[in-house]
C-alpha cells in the first residue's frame, strides 16, 4: 500500500487498515496516531481483534508499494531499542531539569511521575504520603530495590489554598530528603517549576511509572494518562476516567490498578460511611507517615 493511500485511510482516529503479516495473512488494525521521533514519523496501529489473547501494538516506519515493515512487542531488538530510547529521554530530561532550575536527579533511577493540575481529587497528597512512608521505611532499613525519583509537575489555582499547601509540603519533604545523606541515595523528590507544555514535552517521554491515582468517579476522562502510556510508561492508577479503557486495551501486565470502583465510591458518599480513622488504626505504617 502506498504512503498516500494509507494516509488517506487514516484521516480519522480509529480508522481500520488491513495489512499482510509475514505469512501473507490479512490482519486488520486500528489507527491510533502518527508520532515523530528524531525527525522520523512513525504510524502507530493496534490490532483490531477483541478475541485476541493480548493486544499487539505495531509500529510502521517504512510504507511504500514494495514494503510494509512492522515489528511486534515480542521482538527483542525492538525492546532493546525502546529501552535505549527511554534512557536517552531520561538523560535529556535530567539535563534539562538541571539547567532549568538547578535540580540534579539520577537518570538511572526509576522516574515515578505525577504531572497534572494540583487538585485534591487528583490526590497528589496520596503520592506525597507514599513518599513520607518510603522515607520512614528507608530510615528503618527497608530499602527499595532501585533508587526512585518522584517527579511532580503541577500548578495550583491562585485561590486554592489547600492545593498550594500540598505544593509547599512536597517542597518541604524534598528538602528533608536532600538533607538526609542516607535516604537521598534511594529516594529523591523533584517539583518541576512553572510546569507547562514545554516541560511536559521533555518529562512525558522520560517517565517510567505514570501516576494516575485520582479518586474513582471524579475524573471525566484524562488525557495525560494516554500521553504517558503512548510514550512507554507503565500506569499505576485507579479505575477512573480513561484508565478503565486503557486497562482493557493494554492488559493487566501494563497497568497496575488499586482502590475502589466508581460505583463503590458513589455508594459510600450516599451512605456517608467513609471512616479514615479505621484505615489509620489498621495500618501502623500509614499512621506513622501521617
Amino acid at each position: 500500500m502506498a504512503d498516500e493511500e494509507l494516509m488517506e485511510e487514516m484521516d480519522n482516529e480509529g480508522a481500520l487498515i488491513t495489512l499482510e503479516d509475514e505469512e501473507g495473512n490479512e490482519v486488520e488494525f486500528e489507527f491510533l496516531d502518527v508520532v515523530e521521533y528524531e525527525g522520523e514519523e512513525y504510524i502507530v496501529l493496534i490490532e483490531n481483534d477483541e478475541d485476541a489473547d493480548e493486544v499487539v501494538i505495531l509500529k510502521i516506519n517504512v510504507i511504500d508499494d514494495e514494503t510494509e515493515e512492522y515489528a511486534s512487542i515480542d521482538d527483542e531488538a525492538l525492546l532493546t531499542s525502546l529501552a535505549e530510547i527511554k534512557r536517552a529521554n531520561k538523560r535529556r530530561f535530567a539535563d534539562w531539569l538541571r539547567g532549568h532550575q538547578g535540580t540534579v536527579i539520577d537518570p538511572d533511577s526509576v522516574f515515578d511521575v505525577q504531572s497534572k493540575r494540583l487538585h485534591e481529587y487528583k490526590r497528589q497528597q496520596l503520592n506525597l504520603l507514599w513518599c513520607v512512608r518510603t522515607l520512614l521505611d528507608i530510615r528503618a532499613g527497608i530499602l527499595p530495590e532501585r533508587p526512585v525519583t518522584v517527579i511532580f509537575g503541577a500548578k495550583a489555582a491562585p485561590a486554592y489554598t489547600i492545593a498550594k499547601d500540598i505544593i509547599h509540603a512536597i517542597l518541604c519533604l524534598s528538602d528533608v530528603i536532600d538533607a538526609d545523606q542516607a535516604a537521598r541515595r534511594h529516594l529523591r523528590i523533584a517539583m518541576v517549576e512553572n510546569y507547562n507544555v514545554s516541560a511536559a514535552e521533555k518529562l512525558i517521554p522520560a517517565c517510567d511509572i505514570s501516576e494516575q491515582i485520582s479518586l474513582a468517579s471524579k475524573e471525566a476522562s484524562g488525557t495525560g494518562n494516554m500521553k504517558f502510556m503512548l510514550n512507554g510508561a507503565v500506569t499505576l492508577g485507579t479505575l477512573d476516567g480513561a484508565n478503565v479503557e486503557i486497562a482493557e486495551l493494554v492488559g493487566p501486565e501494563n497497568i497496575y490498578t488499586f482502590g475502589l470502583s466508581s460505583e463503590a465510591v458513589i455508594n459510600s458518599y450516599a451512605r456517608g460511611d467513609y471512616d479514615p480513622a479505621a484505615y489509620l488504626e489498621a495500618d501502623p505504617r500509614l499512621k506513622a507517615a501521617l
